[in-house]
């Protein structure tokens, strides 16, 4: 049987509090330079996330992450 490589994408959209812009977060490289974002994602402990700070990537405003709805 053939093989093939599977390639897993992440997005995680907020409305900047600031701006108002619909914004994937991780747009902004510098938002997940600790793993504080894709490493709770990808273990399912989302509530880890939950006061983070991260900057939005249109404005460059900071905010803190509230809640994860998924």
């Amino acid at each position: 049987m053939k093989e093939a490589m599977i390639h897993a994408s992440f997005e995680l959209w907020a409305e900047c509090p600031h701006c108002k812009d619909n914004v994937d977060i991780l747009d902004c490289p510098h938002n997940d330079q600790d793993g504080e974002l894709l490493s709770p994602l990808t273990n399912n402990k989302w509530g880890k996330m939950e006061g983070v700070e991260v900057e939005c990537p249109e404005c460059k405003k900071m905010f803190k992450i509230k809640e994860v709805v998924y």
